[in-house]
């Protein structure tokens, strides 16, 4: 990957410090300029979610606030939002994977994290969203008297 890839949101929503870092480190050791956007808790990454245009979300499995990703997903999916959304876990196993995936998830990453498999899970996370936002724009807006349901 080059840094001349166009810029690349990501919402990492993690308690954990160093979480963050290895994000930070990743990024910085491909030379890559993407934008991170950092919350605590679920509640944050909602807020965040509302403020800030992001390509990519990132939760972590476990919050200490009660919220859980699955909660997230779900949001995401009702605001109509075209952010793929990873789960971390120290704990990824593929009963998670299949969990994450059936509940509208992109992807699991396992911690600690692993520089390549992160930085490409995100760009191919950012990828999946920006088709499925070009999908949603091109679909063709019907009313209900153009498509013969209203006389």
């Amino acid at each position: 990957m080059t840094n001349t890839e166009s810029v690349i949101s990501v919402l990492v929503a993690s308690p954990f410090a160093e979480d963050l870092e290895a994000f930070r480190l990743a990024f910085r050791a491909f030379g890559l300029d993407w934008r991170l956007v950092a919350v605590r808790d679920c509640r944050e990454a909602w807020a965040a979610l509302h403020r800030d245009s992001v390509d990519v979300v990132v939760v972590e499995e476990e919050f200490p606030d009660g919220i859980a990703w699955r909660d997230l997903i779900r949001e995401i999916a009702e605001m109509r939002g075209c952010q793929a959304v990873i789960v971390a876990s120290r704990l990824a196993d593929e009963r998670l994977w299949a969990e994450v995936l059936n509940l509208g998830g992109y992807d699991l990453l396992a911690k600690p994290f692993d520089r390549d498999e992160l930085v490409r899970v995100i760009a191919m996370a950012a990828r999946h969203s920006a088709q499925k936002h070009a999908r949603a724009e091109q679909r063709p807006q019907r009313s209900l008297a153009v498509s013969g349901a209203v006389a």
